[in-house]
Order: C-alpha cells, then sequence, then structure tokens
C-alpha cells in the first residue's frame, strides 16, 4: 500500500507543472528586445495570451535563440492544458536552439513537466536527466525526476 503523502506529492507535482524550474521565470532571456521585455512583464502579471503574441514578434527575430521559445512555451503552458502539444514543441525548440546550459537545461525541466502532466514519465525522465547533466544539483528537477520514477514504478505494478 502506498502512503498517503506520496499521492499528495504527486497531486502537487502535477498542479505544479508548468511553474517555471526557478522562481525568477521572466528573465530568461537577456535581450535589447522590446517585445521579450514587455512579453515578460505581461507573463509575470499573469497575461500569458498577451504576453505569447509579443514572444512571437521575438521569435520572429530571434528564431534561434532558445530564451524566446522557452519563454514561448511557458506562456503556452499557463493558457491551459488544450496548449500543452504547443509548449511541448516550444520546450523542444529551446533545447535546440542558440542558449546558455541553464536555458536549456530549464527547457528540458520543462519538456519533462509537460511529459509527466501527459503520464508519459518514461520519457519525463529522459528530459529531467538530460536538465540535471546540464545543471546539476538542481533539487527541483532532482525531486521531479524521483517523482516520475516513482510514478513509472506504480504505472508498472498496475
Amino acid at each position: 500500500m502506498t502512503p498517503r503523502w506520496i499521492f499528495k506529492a504527486l497531486a502537487l507535482a502535477a498542479a505544479l507543472a508548468f511553474v517555471p524550474v526557478r522562481a525568477a521565470a521572466f528573465d530568461l532571456l537577456v535581450s535589447e528586445n522590446d517585445d521579450v521585455v514587455e512579453g515578460n512583464e505581461l507573463l509575470a502579471r499573469g497575461q500569458p495570451a498577451e504576453a505569447l503574441e509579443l514572444y512571437d514578434e521575438a521569435a520572429r527575430a530571434l528564431p534561434k535563440k532558445a530564451g524566446v521559445h522557452l519563454n514561448r512555451g511557458l506562456a503556452l503552458g499557463r493558457m491551459g492544458d488544450e496548449q500543452i502539444d504547443q509548449a511541448m514543441q516550444a520546450f523542444k525548440l529551446a533545447t535546440q536552439t542558440e542558449g546558455d546550459d541553464a536555458l536549456i537545461a530549464r527547457a528540458h525541466a520543462n519538456l519533462g513537466n509537460a511529459f509527466f502532466q501527459k503520464q508519459d514519465f518514461e520519457t519525463a525522465i529522459d528530459h529531467y536527466k538530460k536538465s540535471l547533466m546540464l545543471s546539476p544539483g538542481d533539487r527541483d528537477v532532482a525531486w521531479n525526476l524521483e517523482l516520475a520514477a516513482l510514478r513509472k514504478k506504480q504505472k508498472q505494478e498496475q
């Protein structure tokens, strides 16, 4: 029998699936791009749809910058479950474009969160591991990795 605290922890993890790995999600892209700056402000104020419009403009101007795609994914993720596939595409693009290890690690962590939400625990585990390789010691990602491994085990036992 699984202890109740595990189910509570898993429910909390699922609810926080699109909460950024770190609290300061809005400073992801350091750029002189006004669309990014304004989009970050809108996202911080809880206006993801409006932020997404600006991030889309920024993505046209900076198509190879991981931070723009990561921000797009965060905005999409905050717009509801119906946008999860689009958010995943943006996160995946962020892992394949120019950015420092921290940005790419965050994109992998958010991909892991999205796959966790879709109950694809094996793929979530892979992305959490990739995130930890780029950003070792990230406790939030390590915790999510443990939760995904636990859920995968529970799913296999059913």
